[in-house]
């Protein structure tokens, strides 16, 4: 993804594979037909808006992908250099988008599937087939199988202009990954020819692991000095900067809040509402739809979704969610900050009184509950690099409150 705001892009994906069953069992002749993979898309896509010609290859990974090592978006795993197979599609974003936009209908005769599917090497698929008719413990026990036959890196190609989404789960309904094996063999029995499968998985459902790095190049922008992780960054420019994937984050203090809040005596809190905008494409790069604020901790990685806010103060206005703690707005709601239109330009907005009150009112505990990293939503960062430009006077913190006005009882 070419983007000259925040950087050039490159996604890969790595991922196992399994066979979905070992319990039966191969014939001893049977012979090699062909192995096919074939990935479902989830029509997510991500950089030039027009047609653009993609090429996807699959490379065998030559290192061992392990549950215990924790992977993240910069992480990578090591590949054979000579892919397996390669395809070269002509990929619409307004395509791809439309689509995207029916299967989320409540219509489910229009929903879609797409799928790619790639004819590997017949070397690789016979030496599945060969270790499959052994019915050995290297077959049917998957931390020997991994070992052996360690998965595959999906790689894009150096011209490539979009970052394209897919899923690995196979429901058999609307999403088809998977790989099959496909031979034939002589029945001796009946003495007739018969043709047979075997079914591979790449999902994490059947104990399958694998995880996407990305290859950010920030030369030229200025965020090229941003080079370490979890620390706070300062523009030259003063803009501030959302982007899924890695991701950057926008960090937001509300201690000015209660600081403005402490200089007006007596002050009843009537609403306060954060207002993000005007925030515009750059670059015919479109914006995600929706942000949140997730609680920040001191050292500003994620506070974890174990943080116990229920016996403080914030228990209405804080919620837990599968990612972290997030902020919630005045229906005790998880913030979701939604674009919506104002005078031609894109505004979002949420009322989060509650926060702001809770904040003011417990003071002491302060500190552990104003640092917030807005993130996207949707589509959501961890599996999305959209990103969001904004100036630093684009975000605000729009307080009413209620000043009474004391009287002199003589008069």
């Amino acid at each position: 993804m070419v983007d000259p705001q925040m950087g050039n892009l490159i996604s890969t994906s790595y991922t196992q594979f399994r066979p979905f069953s070992t319990s039966t069992a191969v014939p001893a002749n049977a012979v090699f037909d062909s192995l096919v993979l074939t990935l479902s898309l989830d029509y997510y896509n991500y950089g030039n808006p027009d047609n653009s010609q993609e090429v996807i290859s699959i490379h065998p990974l030559t290192e061992t992908l392990v549950g215990a090592q924790p992977y993240f978006a910069y992480s990578s795993a090591s590949f054979d250099s000579n892919p397996l197979a390669t395809r070269d599609i002509v990929v619409s974003a307004d395509v791809l988008a439309g689509k995207l936009d029916e299967n989320n209908d409540n219509n489910p005769n229009n929903d879609h599937i797409d799928t790619l599917q790639f004819f590997l090497d017949p070397s690789f698929g016979q030496q599945l087939l060969a270790l499959a008719k052994t019915n050995s413990s290297s077959w049917t026990d998957f931390l020997e199988f991994r070992e052996i036959f360690k998965g595959f890196a999906l790689v894009g190609g150096a011209s490539n202009e979009k970052v394209l989404g897919f899923t690995t789960v196979n429901d058999n309904i609307k999403k088809f990954s998977r790989m099959i094996l496909y031979y034939h063999f002589l029945n001796t029995a009946t003495n007739t020819e018969e043709k047979g499968t075997i079914p591979f998985s790449l999902s994490s459902t059947n104990g399958v692991m694998g995880f996407y790095g990305l290859t950010v190049n920030r030369s030229g922008t200025e965020l090229s000095t941003l080079t370490s992780f979890h620390q706070d960054f300062y523009p030259a420019s003063d803009k501030r900067y959302v982007q899924g994937g890695f991701p950057i984050v926008t960090k937001i203090d509300f201690s000015r809040f209660t600081e403005y809040m402490d200089t007006v005596q007596n002050a009843i809190l009537n609403s306060a509402e954060i207002i993000i905008g005007p925030a515009n494409e750059l670059d015919e790069l479109t914006l995600p739809s929706a942000l949140r604020l997730q609680l920040l901790k001191t050292n500003n990685r994620f506070q974890p979704n174990s943080f116990r806010v229920d016996t403080t103060g914030f228990r209405f206005s804080l919620l837990p969610t599968t990612d972290g703690i997030v902020m919630a707005n005045d229906t005790n709601q998880p913030l979701s900050l939604t674009f919506k239109e104002k005078s031609g330009e894109k505004y979002l907005s949420d009322f989060i009184t509650e926060y702001c009150q809770a904040l003011f009112d417990n003071k002491g505990q302060a500190p552990k509950y104003q640092n917030f990293a807005m993130v996207a939503t949707n589509p959501l960062y961890t599996k999305s690099v959209h990103r969001l430009i904004l100036e630093t006077s684009d975000i605000t913190l729009r307080i009413y409150y209620t000043k009474p006005v004391l009287r002199n009882n003589n008069n």
